[in-house]
């Protein structure tokens, strides 16, 4: 027993010590901050607000809140080094990815019947506005808040609804712990919706690793970010039903497109 204890914490520091070593290459916990960020209540408030009733919703909300125009311009500006320590750094942050995404799914829709939808939809919906103000415009008013204290404000806001469900009796703690660890009553589909959304921003961090010299050479970042902010404003449109089903996927590719221009790159590169 104490050999595998041993072996166990030397497995530990030998991991700490490689995720240190990979902390402190440039970009890394940046790219790290804007991919894990959305966990910060604004994942899962869409999961719940049923941002990913379908495989292409989970494909299109996830290429946006988990890859997008500020991974993009993270890739394109820092990994200025082999192409495999780019791959490395973005695995690492994938684990993270899929773990997140999977408990995501998996709390949501025990908290879901005690959650109060209407304000949480409308809720998200403003958030999801406050997030394209900052994607469109990296220096906004000081009254905006920060992505991070819009994403605390929606924990709080959950935090509060489940508090209450408990007072109430909507919810009880043995019953939560059952149903989260039941794996009979998990909804596997909207698991695999979950992971896929994940999958989808991992999958466009992993092509901007690869294909880097082509995205600095050909791809104008700012028109890319521009379509991003778009993409999100139809999913908060859908949130709060001003519109049926939000085109995200469709216009992130069109704004990928519209986003290449290689005189304009070059143009920059020169300034």
């Amino acid at each position: 027993m104490s050999t595998f204890l041993q072996t166990v914490l030397k497995s530990a520091v030998n991991f700490s010590k490689f995720i240190n070593r990979l902390s402190s290459v440039p970009g890394a916990v940046e790219l790290a901050s804007v991919m894990w960020l959305p966990f910060i209540g604004i994942f899962p408030a869409l999961i719940t607000s049923g941002a990913i009733g379908t495989a292409g919703d989970a494909v299109g909300l996830g290429s946006v809140i988990f890859g997008g125009g500020a991974t993009l311009a993270i890739v394109a500006a820092e990994f200025d080094f082999s192409r495999s320590k780019g791959l490395l750094i973005v695995g690492v942050i994938g684990i993270g990815l899929v773990i997140g995404t999977t408990i995501s799914a998996i709390i949501a829709p025990v908290i879901e019947p005690v959650l109060w939808m209407t304000v949480l939809q409308t809720l998200t919906a403003l958030v999801i506005g406050f997030i394209t103000l900052k994607i469109v415009y990296p220096n906004t008013p000081s009254w905006v808040p920060s992505i991070v204290a819009i994403g605390k404000l929606l924990l709080v806001v959950m935090s509060l609804n489940i508090l209450f469900g408990f007072l109430t009796g909507g919810l009880s703690p043995m019953s939560v712990f059952s149903q989260v660890t039941e794996l009979s009553s998990a909804d596997y589909r909207l698991i695999g919706h979950s992971i896929l959304a994940g999958l989808s921003g991992l999958t466009i961090a992993v092509l901007a690793v690869v294909f880097r010299p082509y995205v600095v050479s050909l791809v104008v970042i700012r028109r890319f970010k521009f379509g991003c902010a778009l993409a999100l404003c139809t999913v908060g449109a859908e949130l709060i039903a001003l519109i049926e089903s939000a085109p995200v996927f469709f216009l992130l590719v069109c704004s990928f497109f519209l986003a290449l221009d290689p005189a304009e790159t070059n143009m920059e590169a020169a300034h």
